[in-house]
């Protein structure tokens, strides 16, 4: 997801949250974001009517308006208007046009790339938790900055305890692999358990990888019904790693049949790991009849998918030479145009969590 896109999404989120007020209170600077992310968004789906409204309050130099405009033709891939309507807004001062032009220079769309001129742009928007979790990201990433952990979890818990659910994740992730903050599986279950409460998808996937990888809070029940949710919003992870505990029982009631579905669900996806599993279930007739075709066609497309760093690739090799031996050459021919189409069609690459995170 782009840092655009997921800011659109965060505004509709802000729209929301931010609607209940004093009938005589001037909207904040988040309601004002929050309103101009949804009037964008809805321009974009073809609502004229939002497009006119941002137009009209635009010409009337609302900032909240000019940024919105900026917003939409982000959306509409016109960077230079995009540029435009931001640096409009951030003359005025406004947060979100300094927000908006930030992105934009982290991003080198309408601008040339410099990290260091968008983290000065997001200093300027501290106001939003979107600005202060783009800050953390630079300095966890040391782009325009010098690497520094401890800032990036400041900015991190700054955003996170202003609703931003990415920076919980965010601080979920430095406990969980002790990187820039002390390896705290409970920390890492507090922030996690957050976005999840707020039915965040991979919050609820990795409070399911903390309940059954943590020495201190492993509770396999309790991680099967976490990965039962994010599966269900369709984490390609969490099939994989709900479809192993099925497969050895834990935490549920061994299921080879229901593992299967949900190792076919993650495989679709484009999961190498999900592939493998899928394929092996073929080549051995667990939880379905053996299959040898099928299972050389997975096999196929999980070596393709893995990284040839990762053992599954090399054990994924051994297994079609095994495989090719058993099918013979006809066979074979079906199942590698059959891997192959299946490739064509789905890109060839992986697809997981780091496509989902991308900010």
């Amino acid at each position: 997801m782009s840092k655009f896109v997921a800011l659109i999404a965060a505004g509709m989120a802000l729209a929301v949250c931010c609607g209940a007020r004093a009938d005589d209170a001037p909207p904040g600077t988040q309601e004002r974001v929050g309103y101009a992310l949804s009037l964008a968004g809805n321009a974009y789906h073809g609502d004229k009517s939002a497009l006119a409204t941002l137009r009209t309050n635009a010409a009337a130099n609302d900032a909240g308006a000019e940024f919105g405009l900026g917003e939409y033709f982000v959306l509409t891939r016109d960077y230079a208007q995009s540029v435009a309507w931001f640096r409009k807004s951030a003359d005025q001062g406004f947060a979100g046009g300094y927000l908006g032009l930030g992105v934009a220079h982290e991003s080198g769309l309408g601008v040339p790339k410099d990290y260091a001129q968008a983290m000065r742009l997001y200093l300027k928007a501290t106001e939003l938790p979107e600005a202060q979790l783009d800050i953390g990201l630079l300095y966890a990433r040391g782009r325009g900055v010098r690497q520094d952990d401890a800032q990036a979890a400041s900015w991190y818990t700054k955003a996170a305890n202003a609703g931003s659910v990415d920076a919980d994740l965010a601080l979920g992730s430095m406990y969980r692999m002790g990187s820039g903050a002390k390896q705290d599986d409970t920390q890492a279950m507090r922030w996690y358990r957050k976005a999840a409460d707020l039915d965040n998808a991979l919050g609820q996937y990795n409070v399911g990888l903390v309940y059954e990888s943590s020495q201190s809070l492993q509770d396999y029940k309790q991680s099967a019904h976490w990965y039962q949710k994010a599966a269900e919003q369709g984490v390609a992870e969490a099939q994989l790693n709900l479809g192993m505990l099925y497969s050895s029982g834990k935490g549920v009631a061994t299921d080879a049949a229901r593992a299967l579905q949900l190792f076919q669900m993650a495989a679709n996806q484009g999961n190498g790991h999900a592939q493998y599993e899928l394929a092996d279930r073929f080549a051995t007739g667990t939880g379905i009849q053996p299959d040898p075709t099928r299972a050389y066609q997975w096999m196929s497309i999980a070596k393709s998918s893995l990284d040839r760093k990762d053992p599954a690739w090399s054990m994924a090799s051994n297994k079609l030479k095994d495989l090719e031996r058993q099918l013979g050459p006809a066979q074979t021919a079906r199942a590698k145009e059959a891997a192959a189409e299946w490739l064509q069609s789905h890109g060839g690459g992986h697809k997981g969590m780091q496509d989902r995170a991308a900010g």
